[in-house]
């Protein structure tokens, strides 16, 4: 087709063979196209030369002289569509892609070859009425000339700009607009349209319906919405059982396993399935569990302990009680030796086996005194442990506590989303009664009008009795929204009260619990610093004792000075019978203060 152009640059013969072969390959172009191309032709020196319908349009000016310069000046970079337009060839209307042929022709009457598109053909299944909705479509052009539609009479016959009624200013409405929705009267039925401008095109595509049959659509629409708000309400209140179910229940075994560890019961362990949670109730009843445990422990160490400590005691109270009358066989031995001197070397070493008896009984409590001191120690660092066991426990109470309130915070805040539902039913109460103002103006303009109104009476009607259901179902709305309202209060009242549980019940078990590791901790403390007291005298007993056998083995050298000696033994053994005293002195305080500590943990059930 070039190569034919060239030549018709140079010869300006459009009858050669050329051109016969140009139109029989674009005969056949159209025809493949099923339709959907009107024509397709090539013209030279602004005039058709060759097309594709059987040289139907062939000899017809273009009009390059009517085209805008913009085009002309687009054509040189590139093909470029025009339209829509009115076909030459059959009157209906198309859209023609025009580009320019590169045969040396001027840019002020270059040669061209068009498309021209059978717009009814392009548009047919976009102007089709859908079968669902029973929507309709046409559409236009910028001077609101009809230019596709399932009505083949209106296309390019009607005019938005002419017609009668309300129809020019929905089309004014279109122009100011890219999209948008609007209403319009056609054929004595009111419409309601919306409407959409092409982004390449100056094309409107404007998609209508009737207006009642859009308000039954909108009415179908709030039935579903409401039934979906009903669901939704169920739904919640279905999870909201579950999942105080869930919370209240473990929060019920943790107060209950409290309550039996406060009156000094360990013994009942926590149901293993509540304690596999993964939420903070089941951290809660695990923490709850290892506390347990380790302060059944330390009774069961205490109670060992103080067992072995009142053994201890009853050991050191024997020897005590051989002590003193090993004290009395002395005195009475120094007194012997002071009446008759001749059995000194006898009884000196008599005594001196006994002083050495005593002086390992001595040692022996010595050691069981220092024992128990450390025993004390153990003690002491278990009610520490005890306590910061408490202490963290605490913690972690007042951790999940806060956590949960933030929680309750969030949720409650979301729930606000349900005011705004009551907003929207205000707003639809308020439209209610404005459209029941327009139908009533209407019924009076109608009345007005006479027999001529008489149709716009009853769609004024319906229009009212539309308006009241709308009133009807929006104050549903506000009932439903009151029940969910009310149902979010009381969430938050019950919530309230769980949060007020753990932080005033719980806290304060873990507080009395913090306060037995601080009790158990002095008296630890006070056993400690007895049983060192006790081993002080008791190696102060010893080294008596020690200096008792010095004495007697001073009388078995110096037999002379056998009175001076007797009267130094009587002193000693004065002295160490009043050490006795005191000695077991402390070993009843230490008893009485196990059998005190036994009697505190024999209320403690492990």
């Amino acid at each position: 087709m070039v190569h034919t152009f060239q030549n018709l640059q140079t010869t300006g013969d459009t009858g050669t063979d050329g051109t016969k072969e140009s139109t029989e390959y674009l005969t056949k172009l159209v025809t493949d196209a099923g339709g959907l191309y009107e024509n397709i032709y090539a013209a030279f020196d602004g005039v058709i030369v060759a097309d594709g319908i059987g040289g139907q349009s062939t000899g017809i000016d273009i009009g390059l002289a009517d085209l805008d310069p913009a085009l002309l000046e687009g054509i040189k970079k590139g093909p470029v569509l025009y339209g829509p337009s009115q076909s030459p060839v059959t009157s209906g209307p198309i859209m023609a892609l025009l580009a320019r042929i590169p045969d040396g022709s001027s840019d002020t009457k270059p040669s061209i070859v068009g498309t021209a598109v059978d717009l009814t053909k392009l548009s047919s299944e976009i102007v089709k009425t859908t079968e669902q909705d029973k929507v309709k479509t046409f559409m236009l052009n910028t001077a609101g000339v009809v230019i596709a539609s399932e009505d083949s009479e209106s296309v390019l016959n009607f005019d938005m700009t002419q017609a009668e009624g309300d129809i020019p200013a929905f089309f004014e409405e279109v122009t100011k607009n890219r999209r948008g929705i609007g209403h319009f009267t056609f054929n004595g039925q009111k419409l309601v349209a919306a409407y959409a401008k092409s982004d390449t095109q100056d094309i409107y595509v404007v998609s209508y319906k009737p207006i009642n049959e859009y308000m039954k659509d909108v009415n179908k629409l709030r039935q579903g919405l409401v039934f979906v708000i009903i669901g939704s309400i169920l739904v919640f209140a279905i999870i909201l059982v579950l999942l105080s179910f869930q919370i209240t229940t473990p929060i019920k075994i943790a107060s209950e396993r409290l309550e039996v560890m406060a009156s000094g019961n360990f013994s009942h362990p926590i149901p293993e399935k509540y304690m596999r949670s993964k939420d903070e109730t089941g951290v809660l009843l695990r923490s709850m569990h290892t506390m347990q445990e380790s302060i059944s422990s330390m009774v069961l160490t205490i109670k060992n302990e103080s067992d072995k400590l009142d053994e201890s005691v009853n050991v050191v109270n024997s020897h005590l009680d051989e002590l003193n009358h090993q004290i009395q066989e002395v005195t009475g031995t120094t007194e012997q030796m002071a009446a008759a001197m001749e059995q000194t070397a006898a009884s000196t070493f008599e005594v001196n086996q006994a002083s050495i008896n005593f002086r390992e009984s001595i040692d022996n409590i010595s050691r069981k005194a220092h024992e128990g001191e450390e025993t004390s120690r153990e003690v002491s660092k278990r009610a520490v442990n005890i306590h910061e066991s408490a202490v963290q426990s605490s913690q972690r109470a007042v951790q999940m506590s806060e956590q949960m309130q933030a929680d309750l915070t969030q949720a409650i805040a979301q729930t606000q989303a349900v005011e705004q539902i009551q907003m929207l039913a205000s707003t639809i109460l308020e439209i209610t009664t404005q459209t029941n103002l327009l139908a009533l103006n209407a019924n009076i303009e109608a009345a007005r009008a006479g027999e001529a109104g008489r149709g716009f009476a009853v769609v004024a009607g319906e229009i009212r009795k539309l308006a009241e259901v709308s009133g009807k179902s929006a104050n549903q709305i506000q009932d439903v929204v009151s029940v969910v309202t009310s149902s979010v209060n009381n969430l938050k009242e019950n919530s309230e009260a769980m949060l007020d549980f753990i932080n005033t019940t719980v806290t304060q078990d873990y507080s009395a619990m913090m306060e037995i590791g601080r009790q158990y901790d002095q008296d630890a403390v006070s056993y400690e610093k007895l049983l060192g007291e006790f081993s002080s005298t008791a190696a102060e007993l010893s080294h008596s004792i020690q200096g008792v056998s010095q004495t007697i083995h001073e009388i078995s050298i110096a037999n002379n000075e056998s009175a001076e000696g007797t009267g130094r033994i009587s002193e000693k053994a004065g002295v160490v019978l009043g050490k006795s005293g005191q000695v077991l002195q402390a070993v009843s305080s230490t008893k009485t203060s196990a059998e005190q500590l036994k009697e505190v943990i024999s209320k403690i059930k492990v």
